[in-house]
């Protein structure tokens, strides 16, 4: 569904920031972007046109090429050694929400779109 976790927002601030060129406020960027722009707009959108009328089951999501420097710092820390040494092979690794861990991972750049979803 995306390759990068990366949102408009960032990409103009990162842009803009890397050209000199000043920042947009808020109201700006409202005007500017359209108001689907989260990678979990985009994948509620998607998964409630696909599944109809059983959209309120989603039970899974996968993330995969985590590269966000503070999510590999939070699994480094779950596994207590380096994301990348890591090799999970099919079915990888849960963690469910309740646990420590899995509200760890939830509150990183790439779980925040899961917990909006």
């Amino acid at each position: 569904m995306a390759v990068e976790n990366i949102s408009p927002q960032a990409n103009i601030a990162t842009y803009n920031r890397q050209n000199d060129f000043p920042q947009p406020t808020t109201q700006q960027l409202r005007k500017l972007l359209p108001a689907m722009q989260r990678w979990s707009d985009i994948v509620w959108y998607v998964w409630a046109t696909t599944a109809k009328d059983k959209a309120g089951d989603l039970r899974y999501i996968f993330r995969d090429h985590v590269i966000n420097n503070d999510t590999k710092g939070v699994i480094d820390q779950i596994f207590k050694v380096p994301a990348y040494t890591l090799d999970f092979k099919w079915p990888g690794k849960t963690f469910d929400v309740g646990t420590n861990d899995g509200k760890a991972l939830l509150g990183t750049p790439h779980g925040t779109g899961i917990a909006y979803l």
